[in-house]
């Protein structure tokens, strides 16, 4: 194999389908779920148009010819519609990153907003979330991968709480301390959002 193993690379624009970008997950057989675990991968599918991801793709391909290995798996493939098992014209690229660093010390995904200044406070980003993503594709014997490093977001979605409408009995409890009650919007959680790229 090649000595070159590993390109920078910058997505387009596109869609976070399914993220688990908050902490790193592993899948648990006894669960039959993603968990929480620091031994685990922080990971995002990114939906791009199919004209807008081409690019991308043949990064891939220069890096995987460049290695001279024919991989078992690649980090992307067409988006298919679950309803109708048709291709929807985009596609789906897989971005993982580990949840510690080759020393054992957690890794943490930088976050930028639009205008390109690191966000500082916790992004709670979920699905429909419209970002771009950098990195590292990595190239191993058996497969590709594209490393996350960093995370641009052009419209965040965030976890919402539904909030609960006032109580008028009398003797109802009312938190004096506390004027954060109607804080939160009545609003689904967006996992499955398709927002305009």
């Amino acid at each position: 194999m090649n000595k070159k193993q590993s390109v920078p690379f910058k997505t387009p624009r596109g869609v976070a389908k399914y993220p688990r970008l908050d902490q790193p997950y592993s899948w648990s057989d006894a669960s039959n779920r993603n968990i929480p675990d620091p031994d685990g991968q922080f990971e995002t599918k990114l939906v791009v148009p199919e004209k807008d991801a081409q690019p991308l793709i043949n990064l891939i391909k220069e890096a995987i010819k460049e290695a001279g290995i024919k991989p078992k798996h690649i980090p992307y493939k067409p988006e298919i519609d679950k309803d109708t098992d048709e291709p929807t014209g985009n596609i789906e690229f897989t971005l993982k990153r580990y949840g510690k660093d080759t020393q054992g010390k957690p890794n943490k995904i930088a976050y930028f907003d639009s205008k390109g200044a690191m966000i500082k406070r916790d992004v709670d980003l979920t699905g429909g979330s419209v970002i771009i993503c950098s990195g590292w594709v990595a190239i191993s014997k058996q497969s590709a991968r594209l490393n996350l490093k960093a995370i641009q977001v052009i419209k965040l979605i965030e976890r919402s709480v539904e909030g609960f409408a006032p109580v008028d009995d009398e003797d109802a409890y009312v938190a004096e301390d506390d004027d954060s009650n109607n804080e939160f919007e009545n609003e689904e959680e967006a996992h499955s959002g398709r927002p305009n790229f």
